[in-house]
């Protein structure tokens, strides 16, 4: 049984890292994707157009550009990427949340004397710099690659 376990841990990682390497190429993901979702599609010839996705077929896709319908051809595309949410108000909460409780905690070991109130100060000073922090990291918006052409070699 013991002598198995190596062989059958290196086919996983094997076939793992071939599911991670392998390009993401397949146009079936862009057209199952459901109406309404952000999307990031550069093109060919280097244009990039970010955007609400309406849907798409084996040929093309269409996306509301500046609230504006836009089709752009399959043959065109180069990359197409998800773009995640803002996340604002989620990130600040959960910034003010470590903040405040670090801060606390701080102000609990730290003070010899006046143990609550320098607690409360510390849970209030350093809840206000986590929820900036994440507030200034929910802006950001992530992107998650759906579709890459396959470029020929030559």
């Amino acid at each position: 049984m013991r002598s198995r376990l190596p062989l059958t841990v290196g086919c996983w990682v094997g076939l793992l890292a071939i599911v991670i390497a392998a390009p993401i190429s397949d146009w079936t993901t862009v057209v199952t994707l459901r109406s309404g979702v952000s999307v990031r599609v550069e093109s060919s010839n280097g244009m990039v157009q970010q955007g609400e996705f309406l849907g798409a077929d084996t040929d093309h896709l269409t996306m509301a550009v500046a609230r504006r319908p836009v089709d752009i051809r399959r043959a065109e595309v180069r990359r197409l990427y998800r773009v995640s949410e803002r996340k604002v108000g989620r990130f600040a909460l959960r910034g003010l949340v470590i903040g405040a409780t670090g801060g606390a905690i701080l102000g609990a070991v730290a003070a010899e004397t006046n143990k609550a109130q320098l607690s409360a100060l510390m849970a209030l000073g350093w809840g206000a710099i986590g929820a900036v922090i994440g507030a200034i990291t929910g802006l950001n918006r992530g992107r998650v690659l759906l579709y890459e052409a396959q470029v020929s070699g030559g």
